[in-house]
């Protein structure tokens, strides 16, 4: 009895194995099968890194011509703003000279 119990878990486990082995094959196949995308997917990946490095590198000049030119504007703004007071005060003179005659 004892001898047959071991058997069946000998047969078992042999079935077990033999299954097992059965399904590496295919997961191997599969893989094989996948490697040409997975070639092509890794290229790919690689061309866009590139892509993104050297659009990265484009945006960050024009982000610097931006934030120069930015920095001109509101200068001249800040000028212009001045100009504009400067004129109010001399124009508000003038009316209350005017006036005031």
């Amino acid at each position: 009895m004892e001898i047959m119990s071991a058997k069946r878990r000998y047969v078992n486990g042999l079935e077990k194995l033999a299954f097992a082995e059965s399904q590496v094959a295919i997961m191997r196949k599969d893989l094989e099968d996948l490697q040409p995308q997975l070639k092509i997917a890794a290229e790919e990946t690689i061309k866009m890194m590139q892509t993104i490095e050297i659009e990265s590198k484009q945006a960050e000049e024009q982000r610097k011509i931006v934030s120069v030119e930015e920095a001109i504007a509101n200068e001249k703004a800040s000028q212009a703003q001045a100009l504009k007071v400067k004129f109010l005060n001399h124009f508000t003179n003038i009316l209350l000279t005017y006036f005031l005659k």
